[in-house]
């Protein structure tokens, strides 16, 4: 019989205010932290006792276009966890890149509308 490791329920957040007095640095164990959202037109709030509270690693990587390899890359937003407690991480983070070809057969918008523009103007002067 294999046991599992249970991971306890992790909420990240990333702080503008908190505490009763909202000058607090970060949330302090037996503070009740809540969120009101509006889902298919009920008002749901949820509540949470904090327990612990740690500072985890993550790496993010803002949506854009980089300059990877010669070439101009869109990249969506990205953030990857790096550690869930610690703010000690100690691995080698960046993009993984696929490339591929794609030509004007494969995709019409890459074709010059320039020289469609001319030659429908031409070809209906015929």
């Amino acid at each position: 019989m294999q046991l599992s490791i249970l991971t306890p329920n992790t909420l990240y957040v990333q702080y503008e205010t908190s505490g009763t007095s909202n000058t607090a640095n970060s949330f302090t164990d037996g503070e009740t932290i809540s969120v009101s959202t509006t889902l298919q037109s009920v008002i749901t709030t949820v509540s949470a006792v904090v327990d612990t509270t740690a500072t985890g690693a993550a790496a993010y990587v803002a949506e854009g276009t980089y300059y990877i390899n010669g070439f101009h890359v869109n990249v969506s937003e990205q953030t990857l966890i790096l550690d869930k407690y610690t703010n000690t991480p100690s691995y080698r983070v960046g993009l993984l890149v696929t490339e591929s070809f794609v030509t004007p057969n494969d995709d019409l918008s890459l074709n010059d509308k320039h020289k469609e523009l001319q030659c429908n103007a031409q070809c209906s002067q015929i």
